[in-house]
């Protein structure tokens, strides 16, 4: 009989054609299929990972030392979050009865209780970011790792070898050394980028790095986020500290002494990351042109100070952008201010200016916009844009983004008016405005001033900035993205009840900043600015019309959905599983007790900064 057509009758050009379209694990499993197929579709390897983990670090060598593959890296991406061990710095406070319900629980699951809580959060943390999404193949694969939870003495055994090989990492700078050799073997190199959100959420990460591949089916584990947090204040890191000690003399403190203050060595190598490239860069030779420190759409970034006051990493900064080249610069800073303070100095402004070849800028802030969504605050001369980026030293800027930042509608505007011609693109993400007044009821307020909001915005910049006159090759795309789950969504537009009111779970469970999701508004934006559609946002709220814009997830990037509102979504959905409402199933029950209430009681009444209840 006749054999029928194979694989490897098929001309060279068409297995290129198709293995453009596979995935590296695809590709893997292609070229195990046979021989051939081995040498005839190679290894599709543009970009490799590292870490302060001993497997990131034994991958990253290795194809740094392969004669072909090295020559096919275009990208480095370093995961600067780590492991913890006992972050809660709640215990030492806490009474008799409380330490004795908690250690009872640390017995029954022989691990400490911190671990089984922090697992709890990532169960329900999963829950509430599907809230009323219909079931898609990534649900699915959800929900059987969840059915397939290794046991919590499992888990954390797991955990603490991990982390035990981290530490011995950080000890030895072997992920410091690693990366100083990766800059000399990748001669294609271009991009590098420090994040530490490559865990992303339970069974969900933002990259599937060899370490989180190595990882045993089931794995339940607390979610490492390396940088910190302002909002809520993380009990995983220290308070926020100044990063000089001139700094911290610069602001008094009537509670603490400026040594006390400064940031050690312990605090600054929270950006290990962060700080090995920024001086490797500036010491050896390299191509790389883009450089993003990026905290992916995570309320967490990296101290301001190593970029807007004098100090070691400064100066490396400062000598990285003499440098000719940089094209694209993201960054992500973490300030404890509420408007553009940092920069009032003006050392970033001059430090930036030195990358002249710049074409593509994104900044960001963690400023936290939903705690203020409901009004406006005076304006007090706050540092503008304008002072912080100069745009008329980047002749060929092309994108503009900013993300959580505090302006006045005014200064937003003359920033947009003074973008050079060249740019085609901008961004604006999440930005909270100065007003004339401060108000505080978010409905019923007569002094509402129209100004702040998005859409008079959009209709300023019609009307003001007359893009639309513009040739249309010349014309800026602009995107904007809001808040999907915040309760300020046209959603919850209708509900009787303040949002705000609804507890802190709700406000922990949807808060926008921690999840990465939002709603992207471009084509509906570029309809109102250049042709005949309507402003896609609500004329008395900072949020989108329903049916306008997508809904969009970071860490589940086929999850592209029209924004219709949650009874719509409901609608929408194939099934109902017991795994995503109501109760808990029964192999998840170990995750739900009275231990669990208790400690989230205490956490709850600690974080409000008021006593704990008897």
């Amino acid at each position: 009989m006749a054999s029928g057509p194979s694989l490897v009758d098929i001309p060279v050009e068409i297995l290129y054609m198709a293995r453009s379209f596979l995935t590296n694990r695809d590709i893997k499993s292609l070229r195990l299929t046979c021989k051939y197929l081995s040498n005839a579709v190679p290894l599709n390897f543009s970009r490799v990972f590292l870490s302060a983990n001993p497997l990131d670090i034994e991958v990253f060598r290795a194809v740094a030392n392969h004669p072909t593959l090295r020559h096919q890296i275009q990208e480095i991406i370093w995961d600067d979050a780590r492991f913890v061990s006992e972050p809660w710095s709640l215990w030492s406070e806490l009474g008799d009865y409380e330490r004795e319900v908690l250690t009872e629980w640390s017995n029954y699951h022989e691990a400490p209780f911190w671990f089984v809580y922090r697992c709890r959060e990532n169960i329900i943390s999963m829950r509430a970011r599907k809230t009323s999404d219909i079931e898609r193949p990534a649900h699915a694969s959800l929900e059987r790792q969840l059915k397939a939870l290794l046991p919590i003495k499992q888990c954390y055994d797991h955990y603490a070898v991990l982390k035990k090989q981290q530490d011995e990492v950080l000890i030895s700078g072997a992920d410091k050394d690693a990366f100083v050799y990766g800059l000399d073997r990748f001669p294609q190199l271009t991009k590098v980028a420090v994040t530490p959100a490559a865990h992303g959420w339970l069974f969900c990460p933002l990259y599937e790095t060899p370490f989180i591949r190595a990882f045993p089916y089931g794995f339940n584990y607390p979610i490492p986020r390396g940088w910190p947090t302002p909002w809520p204040m993380s009990p995983d890191y220290p308070a926020p500290c100044s990063w000089t000690l001139e700094t911290a003399r610069s602001m008094p403190n009537p509670l603490l002494t400026p040594e006390n203050r400064t940031a050690g060595e312990g605090y600054k190598d929270l950006w290990r990351g962060v700080r090995t490239v920024l001086k490797s860069l500036s010491q050896c030779d390299h191509h790389v042109s883009d450089l993003r420190f990026d905290a992916n759409k995570l309320n967490t970034g990296v101290h301001h100070e190593m970029f807007t006051r004098p100090c070691e990493e400064y100066d490396h900064f400062v000598t990285l952008l003499k440098r000719p080249g940089l094209r694209r610069f993201d960054l992500t800073l973490f300030i404890d201010d509420p408007g553009l303070q940092s920069f009032a100095t003006g050392d970033f402004r001059r430090a930036i200016g030195h990358a002249k070849d710049l074409t593509h800028i994104n900044i960001s802030t963690t400023l936290d916009i939903a705690s203020h969504y409901w009004g406006y605050r005076e304006y007090n001369g706050s540092t503008s844009l304008q002072d912080i980026l100069p745009f008329a030293q980047w002749p060929k800027l092309a994108h503009f983004g900013i993300t959580r930042l505090e302006i006045t509608p005014s200064d937003l505007l003359e920033t947009l008016r003074k973008l050079p011609q060249t740019v085609q693109s901008i961004e604006l993400n999440r930005l909270r405005f100065y007003g004339q007044g401060d108000v505080h009821d978010w409905r019923e307020s007569e002094n509402l001033e129209r100004f702040g909001m998005f859409h008079a915005l959009l209709e300023e910049i019609r009307q003001k900035l007359k893009w639309h006159e513009r040739y249309r090759s010349e014309r800026p795309s602009l995107v904007m993205i809001a808040d999907e789950c915040h309760p300020c969504t046209s959603e919850f537009l209708d509900d009787d009840v303040h949002p705000c009111s609804r507890g802190t779970f709700y406000q922990e469970a949807y808060h926008p900043c921690e999840n990465g999701r939002g709603i992207r508004l471009e084509k509906e934006i570029h309809d109102f600015l250049y042709g005949s559609g309507e402003n896609p946002f609500e004329e008395n709220f900072q949020v989108p019309k329903r049916g306008m814009g997508t809904k969009r997830d970071i860490f589940f990037p086929d999850c592209i959905r029209p924004q219709v509102g949650s009874k719509e979504d409901t609608s929408m959905r194939t099934t109902d599983p017991e795994i995503w409402e109501g109760d808990w199933p029964g192999y998840l029950q170990d995750y739900s007790s009275e231990g669990f209430s208790l400690f989230h009681r205490m956490e709850e009444f600690e974080l409000c900064g008021r006593s704990r209840p008897n």
